[in-house]
């Protein structure tokens, strides 16, 4: 990247080409439509993820010149080309980010898109709730202080009576000598006032003290993502509440239903309180559960004060589906020795493994003329796409894969006979193995650049890594969890996380984080399902992880 290029004029090339009356050069070829649109380059963001790499941001003035640019292409949408036979509309764009100049503004801007007809998204929700949370906890520590001032006022007042019924010889020596019987009044009220403030003073040194003490000793943390995946809309969820669970097929809706016979875990929920969608929308169970249980565990010890624990960490991560959620977590101001994540699913389930991830991006050119005219010189993208993932394990896929077994999966493809993206995502639990799935594919992608003269361009980036290298040097506190689990009257399951979790990235940051359950099944869609009854058995391990940690920390 030149060094100047904020000094730089760039030109923005919008192309088109109509499927159906492509415009042709002499020899055949499609020529497609071009506008040309100046634009100037005014910053460039660091790249926190490969999902940044493709993102640009315009202003308005730079949007409405692209709106009216694409309405004279007529350019097509993907969802268009399918609706209408592959003809030409006036869709434009399916999303557009809008980015306030204050926070406050927010909540306006949202509202004024939405009277235009549009579904909007925003993280003011997530926020708000956030709020009403702390809200309540700041009522309820100042109900505590209140109670705590006028339990030491009933002290001191108690203090003072009982003082002067035993200075009463004083009280009439002071009467005799010439004080009147406010100045005696004057003096007791001075000396409760001295009593209350040193005594004030005496406990908020001793509160530090012990503070700095306890921070001494190992110090649980809870750290939850909060985040939706994005396969399914999580916008006006509808849940439906089932008190107790009878048993057999749950209607969502007419047109969707939980089946036993497809969904076998259900037998094992009878009796249980359900959550479950309308079938129109997820459920966002992961990660909506973890917070409502922690946000429960903080307001359990709030209220039972009288129970010994140490110091309790709580922290909250965004953005965890996209793989940005503890980016910018500093857990040195945490504080914390370890934590847990509550972003698991069955009953008893523990996890400190997961996989290790990377990310390919493949870009192949071909060679594209007019079909009639092909022979021997038309090499067709889509097909070199096909080709080379033929080439890849068929049984290491997702849908063959289970366990510790690890994957390649064609996550994206698009593009023409012309140029083709597309994008896998490369998964392993073991390191050398994980290294032999990438090699592999950058071996295959020689191949076919000697067989067709250097056409595919291969970019693999790591995404995350397997937080058990960092978990297992401090495996007591797996065996805590397990303990805690235990107690509660249930066998751990202890099982490998076959996807991602901010446990990873926390782990390797220096807070190793294993992950315990939260009671939620098919998270990621609309058949998404949660049992209270075992949320209510992951608070009752997060209680006994807090106790357990006080009394081996004494």
């Amino acid at each position: 990247m030149p060094q100047n290029i904020l000094k730089e004029k760039f030109i923005l090339r919008l192309g088109y080409e109509d499927m159906e009356n492509n415009p042709t050069d002499e020899e055949g070829n499609s020529k497609p439509t071009f506008a040309d649109l100046e634009i100037k380059v005014k910053g460039i963001m660091n790249e926190s993820s490969f999902l940044e790499k493709s993102r640009m941001y315009i202003n308005e003035k730079t949007y409405k010149t692209l709106q009216k640019e694409d309405k004279k292409l007529q350019s097509p949408s993907l969802d268009d080309m399918s609706e209408n036979g592959g003809k030409k509309s006036n869709y434009l764009y399916k999303n557009i980010t809008l980015v306030c100049d204050e926070y406050e503004n927010v909540k306006a801007v949202e509202d004024e898109v939405k009277s235009m007809g549009y579904q909007t998204s925003s993280s003011i929700d997530m926020i708000e709730e956030i709020n009403k949370s702390t809200k309540t906890i700041m009522i309820i520590l100042a109900g505590i202080g209140s109670i705590a001032f006028i339990v030491a006022a009933i002290g001191i007042i108690n203090t003072m009576l009982m003082s002067i019924y035993e200075r009463q010889k004083e009280i009439g020596l002071m009467k005799v000598i010439g004080a009147s019987v406010s100045d005696i009044k004057t003096m007791f009220l001075l000396e409760s006032g001295f009593i209350g403030f040193f005594g004030g003073l005496v406990g908020l040194l001793i509160s530090y003290l012990l503070g700095f003490i306890a921070n001494k000793f190992l110090l649980a943390g809870f750290a939850q993502a909060m985040d939706t995946a994005l396969e399914l809309t999580g916008k006006n969820v509808n849940p439906q509440i089932i008190d107790s669970y009878k048993g057999g097929d749950i209607v969502l809706n007419e047109k969707y239903k939980l089946s036993e016979e497809e969904y076998p875990f259900l037998k094992e929920l009878v009796g249980h309180k359900l959550v479950t969608t309308d079938g129109t929308t997820l459920l966002g169970a992961d990660d909506k559960a973890g917070i409502a249980i922690i946000m429960e565990i903080a307001k359990y010890f709030m209220e039972n004060r009288d129970l010994k624990f140490g110091d309790i960490k709580i922290g909250f991560t965004p953005d965890e589906e996209i793989g940005r959620g503890a980016d910018l977590f500093d857990v040195e101001k945490f504080g914390a020795d370890f934590a847990y994540t509550i972003d698991g699913g069955p009953v008893a389930e523990l996890e400190y493994e997961n996989f290790n991830a990377a990310t390919a991006k493949i870009h192949i050119e071909g060679k594209s003329v007019h079909p009639g005219a092909a022979k021997n010189v038309l090499i067709n993208a889509l097909l070199v796409g096909q080709e080379l993932n033929s080439m890849l394990p068929v049984n290491e896929r997702p849908e063959y894969s289970e366990g510790y077994e690890g994957f390649f999966m064609l996550d994206e493809i698009y593009g023409t006979s012309a140029e083709v993206d597309i994008v896998y995502i490369i998964r392993d639990f073991f390191t050398d193995s994980f290294n032999e799935k990438k090699n592999l594919l950058g071996e295959i992608v020689n191949f076919l650049n000697k067989k067709y003269d250097d056409i595919i361009d291969l970019k693999i980036e790591d995404s995350y890594y397997n937080m058990k290298e960092k978990i297992e040097p401090c495996i007591e506190i797996v065996e805590l969890a397990k303990e805690s689990i235990k107690k509660a009257g249930m066998d751990p399951i202890v099982k490998p996380v076959r996807g991602g979790t901010d446990g990873a990235s926390l782990s390797y940051k220096g807070l190793p984080t294993p992950n315990l359950f939260t009671g939620g099944y098919n998270f990621h869609g609309r058949y998404e399902i949660l049992s209270v009854d075992i949320m209510e058995k992951s608070l009752e391990v997060l209680k006994n992880i807090v106790e357990l940690n006080a009394k081996e920390s004494k």
